[in-house]
């Protein structure tokens, strides 16, 4: 009777420990899966929100840099267009 008592109390552990150790894999792949899910998300959040600030923003900045970039081309169109 006690050998079938400590053989049933191993299994139980055994069948325990697997059972904690599936838990935490399944637990940690979820944590992970998450956290990919919320980084990627978080990411389009951010563009998103970078380019409706840019969108705001006064459209002076951009072509200002626009005509200094075509003034130093070695075909300026600006001064062919006057």
């Amino acid at each position: 009777m006690e050998k079938s008592n400590k053989l049933l109390c191993v299994i139980n552990d055994i069948l325990l420990g697997s059972l904690i150790y599936l838990k935490r894999k399944i637990i940690r792949n979820l944590y992970i899966f998450m956290y990919g899910l919320l980084s990627s998300y978080g990411a389009e959040l951010v563009h998103k929100l970078a380019s409706f600030v840019n969108n705001k923003r006064p459209a002076m900045k951009g072509t200002k840099v626009i005509r200094q970039a075509s003034d130093h081309g070695s075909k300026p169109h600006i001064s062919r267009a006057h």
